[in-house]
């Protein structure tokens, strides 16, 4: 299949669907800063080593996934030129049909201008069709006529469960019959039923040709699925995207353009360090969501391991464990740290857990979420080449409810929710 031709752009979307989620994670940003000196007269401020006790609470599970929008615009100019290179004039043509006492019959069917739109969620190609039909007998045509129609050829935008496309549909309907007078004008023959029989045998042909020439998505989705697996290294940790699923969302356009919306489910984290990659899951089938909102929220999760390093603010200076205990842990107002809230020291050299205390204990993230705003546009602009633009918009980044803070396992889990979209565009 031609990559520059309309239907190699399609199948291309699915190649860019891998980099509009990779696009919104791909984003370097560096964690809190280191902790200062405490002036003198100061509370001190101190790093200490932070793991969560047994009754920590706000200890879950993984987030549901959350879904990353796309928007990919094809204009629809290139795709009319293409079929006025590959559909010929000539529709059809039969010759000596019989039409009993007044002979034969012979006819051409020939298309006008093609027109190209987009109607509902269907792709929607319309030419003018112009026919001649001619009564001959005894070695000369005595009589003619010349019918008019409008053929149309729709194509379903909406994908199925297998991502490929449904068959299209092409009907011919005359605006101006045709009729033949014989034997002198006494007897008239309607002959437009036998040149819309031949109009419609060709447009089989021409529906099982626009099949044929619609790319097969499955296994360039299936490709792009097993890259979605992988963990992605990056200048300062490691991102997973922990795909789930696939969603189509509503088809739109006009003459000019063909819109289409998709979206990946996931729930991405960025990590210190890549671990294994996880077993191959199979492709599972695509989804529809005709009411999917132009922006939607993608919740990216920041894991860091809890016995780390923290500031601690409100308690002297010292070697000690600290481990979280009481309220859940939140994410403190500057959107950078985390703060845990209640904690007890554990001391060296002594058995169980010391004094409680309420002190200002945060953890920085490796990565901080407000780097995303900046790095995504310039992430996705990198994506663009000469025959695609890629755009990122970021509406808010926000690290406030529902986004969370909570201990899982020995990792703390601190997610940022992300608003916005990817509008890639053909060019």
């Amino acid at each position: 299949m031609n990559a520059g031709s309309p239907w190699g752009m399609l199948a291309r979307m699915t190649v860019v669907r891998r980099a509009i989620l990779a696009s919104m994670l791909l984003a370097c940003a560096c964690g809190g800063p280191p902790a200062p000196h405490a002036p003198e007269g100061r509370e001190p401020v101190c790093r200490v080593a932070v793991a969560p006790s047994a009754g920590a609470s706000g200890v879950v599970g993984p987030p549901a996934p959350s879904r990353a929008v796309a928007h990919v615009t094809i204009p629809l100019a290139q795709v009319r030129s293409q079929l006025e290179t590959r559909v010929p004039r000539r529709l059809a043509e039969e010759r000596d049909r019989d039409l009993g006492v007044a002979g034969r019959l012979q006819t051409t069917v020939d298309r006008g201008p093609i027109a190209v739109t987009v109607q509902g969620e269907s792709l929607v190609v319309r030419a003018p069709v112009h026919a001649r039909a001619e009564a001959c007998a005894k070695g000369r045509c005595y009589a003619s006529c010349e019918p008019e129609a409008v053929a149309t050829v729709t194509v379903p935008l909406r994908l199925g469960p297998d991502f490929g496309f449904a068959p299209s549909r092409a009907e011919v309907a005359f605006t101006r019959g045709c009729q033949v007078r014989a034997l002198g004008g006494f007897v008239r023959i309607d002959v437009t039923p036998m040149i819309e029989g031949v109009a419609r045998a060709e447009l089989r042909r021409i529906e099982r040709d626009v099949d044929a020439q619609l790319p097969k998505l499955r296994p360039q989705v299936e490709r792009t699925w097993r890259l979605l697996e992988e963990p992605r290294k990056l200048p300062l940790g490691c991102i997973e995207t922990k795909a789930s699923g696939l969603v189509q969302g509503p088809s739109s356009g006009d003459a000019t353009s063909l819109r289409m919306r998709f979206a990946l489910a996931a729930t991405p984290e960025v990590r210190a360090a890549c671990g294994a990659p996880a077993p191959p899951r199979p492709l599972p089938p695509l989804l529809q969501d005709p009411s999917m909102p132009a922006e939607d929220e993608l919740e990216v999760a920041f894991v860091s391991p809890a016995a780390t390093t923290a500031l601690l603010r409100g308690v002297d200076c010292g070697e000690a464990d600290l481990h979280a205990l009481g309220s859940a842990p939140a994410w403190a107002e500057d959107g950078r740290s985390v703060r845990l809230g209640t904690v007890a020291v554990a001391e060296p050299g002594r058995e169980g857990l010391g004094p409680r205390l309420a002190a200002d204990v945060r953890l920085a993230p490796l990565l901080a979420p407000d780097g995303l705003r900046d790095a995504l546009p310039a992430l996705a602009s990198g994506l663009a080449d000469a025959t695609l633009d890629v755009r990122a918009n970021v509406r808010s980044v926000t690290t406030a409810p529902p986004a969370k803070a909570l201990f899982r396992g020995p990792d703390l889990v601190a997610t940022a929710r992300l608003r916005g979209s990817v509008e890639m565009r053909f060019k």
